[in-house]
């Protein structure tokens, strides 16, 4: 269950690594930047500043990047708990929708959230705009026990592979539906639509979960996408009524826990197109210097030393990785930029993982014991 509340305390006693030389190699076009390089670099920045879970400076660059605004709450809004109106309404029909900020990694915790209860409504598939369709090895790796960054751009954020993990455990089938079209929507919904209409030819028993960004959850004829978001294609292709539900539409604030508006209401700003429900995030709150959501989900809060190794730069990320994950390639438990603060928590399942620190250049690797 997804959950802002503070669980970092009470942690065990710290790790102090006995850091070894790796080979560890950072990828050209799938690279971490450390936070003194993220100015200076190509691509959008917020979704840099957010694999790093510095969500502050995530929102600054978003705004930057994008003319996309959210709306504040008002005080008359009445407000129920999200996951019980969710799952209430997901068990009435075969497709749910739920769309993602791209620079707001929580959005993929809530959703990771939901999975289990999900299942047991009948949902055995999650499409995930984020995942690289066409790339033939896709799906194949957002399906392994260890999943690679290469899966698909936002493959280097750890809530995406924390996604992907509990997808795996409860039993879903992940799948990438993204028809390429960056700039050009009418190609990326008809195209969406027809990758999942193909999908659902090939399995056809199930119910399927659709993870997306933004507007395609919306129900409508919104102009931007002449002729309608995915979600509105695959309703009118399927001759269903999707549970389309956003957790962009709202900045965050002004409840105490995750909640949604009830009753369901097409806000002023949504009259073009809407969804069936707006869920409205609490102000994320911060847990031994870290954003308190990165504990939830059964994964746990560790204390790590960092000793840095003789050589190593001040300026390094911290990796922590599954000890059976490629160093290069696995999409990390977390990420932690380490600057002067030489102790610092870290999210991760029980057992052992792989902490491996790398200062722009060189990179040492430790095996933690099991926990």
């Amino acid at each position: 269950m997804f959950c802002t509340c503070g669980l970092a305390q009470g942690q065990n006693e710290a790790v102090v690594p006995q850091w070894e030389v790796t080979d560890y190699a950072a990828q050209d076009f799938l690279r971490y930047y450390r936070p003194t390089e993220i100015p200076d670099a190509r691509g959008p920045k917020s979704s840099f500043w957010s694999w790093l879970s510095e969500l502050d400076s995530a929102r600054v660059a978003y705004r930057a990047e994008s003319d996309y605004v959210t709306m504040a709450l008002t005080a008359p809004a009445r407000v129920e708990p999200a996951e019980s109106a969710i799952l209430q309404r997901a068990a009435l029909t075969d497709i749910t929708l739920i769309n993602e900020a791209h620079h707001l990694p929580y959005h993929r915790t809530f959703t990771a959230g939901l999975l289990e209860d999900l299942y047991a409504l009948g949902y055995r598939h999650l499409g995930l705009e984020a995942l690289s369709f066409g790339y033939p090895l896709a799906d194949s790796i957002a399906n392994a026990p260890d999943p690679r960054i290469d899966a698909g751009f936002y493959g280097r954020d750890p809530e995406f592979g924390h996604l992907l993990r509990e997808a795996q455990r409860i039993g879903f089938q992940v799948f990438g539906y993204d028809q390429p079209g960056r700039g050009k929507q009418p190609i990326r919904e008809l195209g969406g639509m027809r990758n999942i209409m193909d999908y659902r030819a090939e399995h056809p028993d199930g119910k399927l979960l659709i993870h997306c960004g933004f507007a395609h959850a919306r129900e409508g004829y919104y102009l931007a996408f002449n002729g309608g978001p995915l979600a509105q294609r695959l309703a009118d292709t399927l001759s269903i009524d999707p549970l389309t539900v956003s957790q962009t539409s709202f900045s965050p604030g002004g409840v105490d826990e995750v909640s949604v508006l009830e009753p369901a209401y097409v806000p002023e700003a949504d009259t073009a197109s809407r969804f069936d429900l707006y869920v409205v995030h609490p102000e994320i709150q911060m847990d031994a210097g870290r954003p308190a959501y990165k504990f939830s989900n059964g994964r746990e809060a560790r204390r790590v030393v960092v000793n840095a190794p003789a050589g190593a730069g001040n300026d390094a990320l911290l990796f922590v990785l599954s000890p059976t994950a490629d160093e290069s390639m696995g999409i990390p438990y977390d990420v932690v930029a380490i600057g002067e603060e030489r102790e610092v928590t870290i999210s991760a399942p029980a057992g052992s993982v792989r902490l491996l620190l790398y200062d722009g250049s060189k990179a040492w690797s430790f095996v933690t014991g099991g926990g």
